[in-house]
């Protein structure tokens, strides 16, 4: 039998007790209460408006809520933010508890990283439980088959006064709104997405006599072997480096696997034909010494990358100002840029990923009131706001559309904004916690030198069979 926490029974048997007393004594919706702004908006940026109420009745049922009842009211939101984008957050969040119309105080906590977030729902008692948060969509699918105490944002979503229009529904960027379709509930709402992308020194690259950056696998691989074979024929100290920046990060092989042609659209598969095909080509490049693994002692890829150690290693968006800032300070000239995952077709792939918020059943007032407060996250201005400070993307077009008529200071994050035709979001398919720990192992073991082309089947056999275990 699936274990539960002993404070969310008592949550949970003391929300049905208050949901029926609600049931019976709901206060109809009057003329007097307030409206959401669209969250699509005009990519041109509008000054800041305060939120105000609107007379316009309610024609038909609404969410259960007492609207009164939300003047004062204080919600606690936890996420993992840390940094600029910690910071960003704490903005939007002091704006909405000035400006918003109905009188709601939210209160932002910041755990400083994913897993001690979901690590504090299994330690705190459930008075000191958040009525929403901001987590991975893998992360609160585990959450919620261990604990089921969360709120199926459909009840909202669909709300005929709260709810989302088709248009808004529509401004996500693609594939971001899709979930399992075996999941028959919405739990999470898209907030913001980070990438995975390429880090690529285009000087260096020009120097060893390639005028384009690399589209393709082929292209990529006659590059970092160029770049290899450089600095085994310069000075002692470079012998050994100069290929691509080895890293068995799940979301750096997601790349490959669909700049392959994989797709995961109902299970997370791997011994697949574009599967073999890509964790072949990635042993080749191992095979043939065109690789660099970090020494221990240096763990992170800012200062080999600066020194010409590497020629192209794989990071997300919160690299890019650390590696801008590591380059300043070796007073490096090399000229670097962003590129997708090259793809067999050309046409590159950049993988998205990053946090979801969901809200946990509560009173309907604290429900309604988490959830005006993540629709107010979603206009475009706050995303621009968001993203543009925090280093990471929007999850709507306007927001995307807003970020690019504000601009960005980094020239290589305009360079990701550019390359929107080519976001590949984490697929929607349940699994993905599992996937990517399993995965990140059998890439371990592709990279071993004791590994041979001839062991490749049977480790994408192996990395199947334990996801089957997982699943059971």
């Amino acid at each position: 039998m699936k274990s539960h926490h002993p404070s969310f029974y008592r949550l949970l048997s003391s929300l049905l007790l208050l949901g029926l007393l609600l049931s019976a004594c709901q206060i109809a919706p009057t003329g007097t209460e307030p409206t959401l702004t669209q969250a699509v908006e005009s990519a041109t940026p509008q000054p800041v408006a305060t939120l105000t109420a609107t007379a316009l009745p309610s024609l038909t049922p609404t969410f259960p809520a007492d609207v009164k009842r939300l003047n004062g009211l204080k919600l606690v939101l936890w996420h993992p933010y840390m940094g600029d984008l910690e910071k960003a957050l704490k903005v939007e969040v002091d704006e909405f508890n000035r400006t918003n119309a109905w009188g709601l105080q939210i209160e932002a906590r910041s755990f400083g990283g994913a897993q001690s977030l979901e690590n504090a729902f299994f330690q705190v008692s459930q008075e000191d439980l958040p009525n929403l948060f901001l987590a991975s969509p893998e992360g609160i699918r585990d959450l919620q088959a261990e604990y089921d105490a969360l709120l199926d944002l459909t009840l909202l979503i669909e709300d005929p006064e709260w709810g989302l229009s088709e248009e808004e529904i529509a401004d996500f960027l693609p594939g971001i709104w899709s979930i399992p379709s075996e999941d028959p509930q919405r739990l999470g709402l898209p907030v913001l997405r980070n990438a995975r992308v390429l880090i690529y020194n285009r000087t260096w690259a020009g120097e060893l006599g390639f005028a384009q950056a690399p589209g393709t696998p082929q292209e990529f691989q006659q590059q970092v072997c160029a770049a290899m074979q450089a600095n085994l024929s310069a000075v002692y100290t470079l012998r050994g480096t100069g290929g691509w920046l080895l890293d068995n990060n799940a979301y750096t092989l997601l790349g490959w696997l669909q700049g392959f042609g994989a797709e995961f659209a109902d299970s997370f598969q791997f011994n697949t034909p574009e599967g073999l095909e890509a964790f072949s080509y990635l042993h080749g490049l191992v095979d043939q010494d065109c690789t660099y693994r970090l020494p221990i002692a240096s763990p992170e890829p800012f200062e080999p990358f600066a020194t010409r150690r590497t020629l192209v290693y794989a990071g997300s968006l919160i690299d890019l100002p650390l590696q801008a800032q590591v380059s300043r300070k070796l007073e490096s000239l090399d000229r670097w840029e962003v590129l997708p995952f090259p793809a067999l077709q050309g046409q590159g792939v950049v993988p998205l990923f990053g946090q979801d918020a969901a809200i946990l059943d509560g009173t309907h007032e604290q429900e309604l009131g988490a959830w005006l407060f993540l629709r107010w996250l979603l206009l475009s201005r706050n995303q621009a706001a968001l993203a543009q400070t925090g280093g990471v993307l929007p999850v709507t077009r306007s927001g995307l559309q807003a970020l690019k008529t504000n601009g960005a200071p980094l020239a290589q994050y305009r360079q990701v904004l550019d390359q929107s035709d080519q976001f590949q979001p984490l697929p929607s398919v349940a699994g993905w916690g599992q996937a990517r720990r399993v995965l990140e192992d059998a890439t371990w073991q592709l990279y071993q030198p004791y590994t041979r082309q001839e062991d490749i089947p049977n480790i994408l056999v192996q990395l199947d069979a334990m996801l089957e275990e997982y699943k059971k």
